[in-house]
């Protein structure tokens, strides 16, 4: 899946995107910049490990709720502490 490749390749430059997310919670969906720290699988389904310039804080994004995505130019640091 295209989002899955891409989110492993922004992870790897460290470089933020900016996502479609869907909520389920809410049955919306927001736009959002995310830094992917990390992508992991979780029985059987995709996350992005990433800190989210909304909530300001890390979050895990379940990629098959991402509606759509684009690498952006701007590159990001891990966190202090983020392993």
């Amino acid at each position: 899946r295209k989002v899955l490749l891409d989110m492993r390749k922004a992870c790897a430059d460290k470089h933020s995107v900016e996502i479609d997310y869907y909520t389920a919670h809410t049955g919306q969906s927001s736009t959002r910049i995310i830094d992917p720290y990390e992508i992991v699988e979780h029985k059987g389904a995709w996350y992005a490990v990433a800190w989210c310039h909304k909530r300001k804080e890390v979050r895990k994004f379940a990629l098959h709720r991402i509606r759509k995505h684009q690498i952006l130019k701007e590159t990001f640091s891990l966190i202090v502490g983020f392993d």
